[in-house]
């Protein structure tokens, strides 16, 4: 099944259409209408699945961030980032190669929107199954 995660869909009380990731910024009961409106025949399984795949690829986008971060620093300032860096949310700091924020902040896009996917899918789920927010 290809999911259109684009699709909007109004609620009550907000003013504008919420996509997929939109969603997430109100709450689980956000989540689950958009996705019972749209894909009322999902199955637990498939949204356990969907959950497990994206909340890899937010794993995997962490990662890469890191890398990302330290090889920027260490090509700008010949040494890894402490915490006196982080001037900028996201890219550390504003000296850093232009080429290299561009990188850092593409890799940060990836990684909200896997995250927020994976919140999507994580809310149809039972308490038992479900990661907590501030688990990931």
């Amino acid at each position: 099944m290809k999911i259109e995660y684009s699709r909007t869909l109004k609620f009550p009380k907000i003013k504008q259409k919420l996509d997929a990731a939109g969603c997430t910024n109100f709450g689980e009961s956000y989540c689950k209408k958009w996705l019972k409106t749209f894909y009322p025949k999902m199955t637990y399984a498939e949204h356990k699945q969907l959950r497990d795949h994206f909340h890899a690829g937010y794993t995997l986008a962490e990662r890469q961030y890191g890398k990302a971060v330290n090889a920027a620093f260490m090509k700008k300032f010949g040494r890894k980032p402490t915490i006196l860096d982080y001037k900028v949310s996201g890219i550390y700091s504003d000296a850093l190669d232009t080429a290299d924020k561009d990188k850092i902040r593409a890799i940060l896009c990836q990684s909200n929107e896997a995250l927020k996917l994976a919140y999507l899918h994580n809310s149809m789920l039972l308490a038992k199954d479900k990661v907590k927010r501030g688990e990931w």
